[in-house]
């Protein structure tokens, strides 16, 4: 990595830094971006979407020559057909347990905002969510456009997730739900 650009003190500072906060049990804590569970929705459905992928592309495009080869691989349509219904169902299980996990550390606060009564407590609520847009993101892919124009010298400062993780998050939650949809309707019609 060195060959292709000079080395940064400024980095090799904030590697070291980054190491002492988590040999220290607190710091470790403090710099964790997901949890366990977050963690292992994550795995399960990059494993699941890649094999959604690699199963329903062939079964749609069987007449193209490198679908055929796929298709071998998985031992024949049928059981390409087969295992994108079983990923498409265990998809849709991580896409409901991401769901209770959200209603059950939301919990309390959902409690919290319903005990004051006020559309504004509900509204704080969805906005305080960690991967909802706000306004400071929006400023922030602003900040970050004039910074890639050479406009702006610095980028933007990013305290947990960027407004791209957050976008892709949105993308990827609305796209379970219709994708998910699309294909219980498919598979109920056959």
């Amino acid at each position: 990595n060195a060959a292709f650009r000079p080395s940064n003190p400024e980095h090799h500072r904030l590697v070291r830094l980054a190491r002492k906060v988590m040999a220290d049990p607190e710091g470790r804590a403090l710099l964790t971006r997901l949890d366990v569970h977050q963690r292992f929705q994550h795995w399960l459905l990059a494993i699941f979407f890649l094999v959604l992928v690699l199963t329903g592309m062939p079964i749609k495009f069987a007449e193209a020559h490198w679908a055929a080869n796929i298709i071998d691989v998985v031992g024949g349509l049928s059981n390409a057909r087969a295992l994108h219904r079983i990923s498409g169902a265990i998809l849709s299980v991580v896409f409901f347990y991401h769901l209770g996990y959200i209603v059950v550390k939301g919990w309390p606060k959902l409690l919290e905002a319903l005990a004051k009564r006020t559309p504004r407590a509900l509204f704080d609520l969805v906005m305080g969510f960690p991967m909802m847009v706000t306004p400071r993101d929006v400023k922030e892919f602003v900040q970050l456009f004039l910074h890639l124009l050479f406009i702006r010298k610095e980028r933007p400062y990013h305290p947990h997730f960027k407004f791209s993780e957050k976008f892709e998050y949105m993308a990827v939650f609305w796209g379970m739900g219709i994708i998910g949809f699309s294909g219980a309707a498919l598979w109920s019609a056959r």
